[in-house]
């Protein structure tokens, strides 16, 4: 019984933290600051408390997925069905829908693709081992870095149906850039990896993985 009652006194200790927590949250988005339930008709945001923090979670969830997108949805759904009747959309599953307009988050493709659609460029040819190392390389990485990869070469983090033969512009090129000191480069205006001529497959490798965790911020012209 003893056992009981501490640790009813626990939770309502906890119980109190959480709602001391309410004094600072007002009935309003989280995200957007936009008043919600009666309160966002009259435009000025209320108080949460005990008594409504049930309601404003539904009101939250309800207007972050539905009511605070709708004219965005409608706008999309107006646009897709000039393209393509909407009626026509009901032979594909939602997966599928995602994966035709998105492309898919599993990134796919062999070393015969790669050399189909990476294309030696300036100064480099199918036989030149930076080249070589590349496509070894790609062809062995995890799909969060062929991903990484798309992006820094072709702002298109995710393959279209068609795989890499499919890319909007065409093969991806790799062209030599000097120093060899530095890391490579991505040119999303043309589709392009300056690539140095590194001196081993070990060194490129390590190069690359550094170009592609830092492309955010360096290195994508």
């Amino acid at each position: 019984a003893d056992a009981d009652a501490d640790a009813a006194a626990d939770d309502v200790g906890a119980l109190d933290a959480r709602l001391e927590e309410l004094a600072y949250l007002t009935y309003a988005c989280p995200v957007t600051g936009h008043a919600l339930g009666a309160a966002g008709e009259a435009g000025e945001a209320g108080e949460v408390n005990i008594a409504n923090v049930v309601e404003y979670l539904e009101d939250v969830v309800a207007y972050v997925f539905r009511d605070g997108v709708a004219a965005q949805i409608e706008g999309f759904r107006a646009g897709v069905c000039e393209v393509f009747p909407a009626d026509a959309l009901k032979a594909f599953t939602a997966r599928e829908i995602v994966d035709l307009a998105c492309g898919k988050d599993a990134v796919a493709w062999t070393m015969d693709d790669l050399r189909r659609c990476v294309l030696p460029g300036f100064q480099y040819t199918a036989e030149s081992p930076p080249y070589r190392w590349l496509l070894e390389t790609l062809a062995t990485v995890p799909d969060e870095t062929k991903r990484a990869f798309l992006e820094f070469v072709a702002v298109c983090p995710r393959l279209p149906p068609g795989g890499l033969a499919a890319l909007p512009r065409g093969p991806i090129r790799v062209n030599r850039m000097d120093p060899v000191g530095k890391l490579p480069e991505g040119r999303t205006c043309s589709q392009e990896l300056r690539l140095p001529a590194y001196a081993s497959k070990e060194e490129l490798a390590k190069k690359l993985t550094l170009a592609l965790e830092y492309r955010d911020h360096l290195g994508i012209q």
